[in-house]
């Protein structure tokens, strides 16, 4: 059983987690990141290429920190264990 968006927004709410997007990878297009928030991001595209929503494969995490030294440093968590993708 994997979690829904909804729940994942409230988890990040009690756990003060400065969430700010859960979706498809395709929905991240084009959308400017913001330091020092969390993006929880599902693989899948939102549709298939048939144009059929997508059920998703698993959640990735990834945050780009901003220091005050000006040092700009990413974490990424894929708890499939693969590389951050390009």
């Amino acid at each position: 059983m994997s979690l829904t968006d909804t729940q994942i927004w409230y988890l990040a709410k009690r756990m003060n987690v400065p969430l700010v997007f859960v979706g498809f990878k395709d929905e991240l297009k084009g959308k400017k990141l913001r330091y020092n928030k969390s993006y929880i991001i599902n693989m899948e595209n939102e549709f298939d290429e048939n144009g059929k929503r997508n059920e998703g494969s698993h959640y990735t995490c990834f945050q780009v920190n901003k220091y005050p030294t000006g040092k700009v440093e990413g974490v990424y968590f894929d708890s499939f264990g693969q590389p951050p993708p390009q």
